[in-house]
């Protein structure tokens, strides 16, 4: 079975799978344990691939959940490096969309912007890091 999980990193992962094997978005890493359960259920390896698929399920769920979650303008100041004030005019002007209510405005975690310079996604936390990899998903980029 080690030959074939080797095999399926390098499929996932490229040939250099071992030395390289670096997700760069969650978003992708929910689609190479499908890949890879396909992979081991073609082997025969079924009980693998379920747990791959189950890993799979709960990490979209993760994501869905992270993307709905939000945050009030306080800890998205916290967590983005912009002052209060600064997230405050940006909802006002719509820029940012202000899905709690009027006079308490809340905002969706995905949504927050990072001040350049606020660190590192490495030095983030790791709830962090699946924000900013749903966006770059979204928008097409590089995580």
């Amino acid at each position: 079975m080690a030959s074939l999980y080797m095999r399926a990193r390098r499929q996932s992962f490229g040939e250099a799978g071992r030395e390289v094997g670096v997700v760069t978005t969650v978003p992708c890493l929910a689609s190479i344990w499908r890949d890879l359960a396909t992979l081991f259920r073609e082997h025969a390896e079924d009980s693998v691939a379920i747990a791959y698929e189950r890993c799979a399920e709960d990490l979209e769920e993760c994501i869905r959940e992270r993307v709905l979650e939000t945050v009030t303008l306080e800890e998205a100041a916290e967590a983005g490096g912009y002052s209060y004030s600064h997230l405050q005019h940006l909802v006002a002007e719509g820029k940012i969309e202000n899905v709690g209510g009027k006079g308490s405005p809340r905002i969706r975690r995905s949504a927050i912007p990072t001040k350049p310079g606020q660190g590192t996604p490495l030095a983030r936390s790791k709830a962090d890091l699946v924000d900013l990899s749903l966006v770059r998903h979204r928008s097409g980029g590089e995580g």
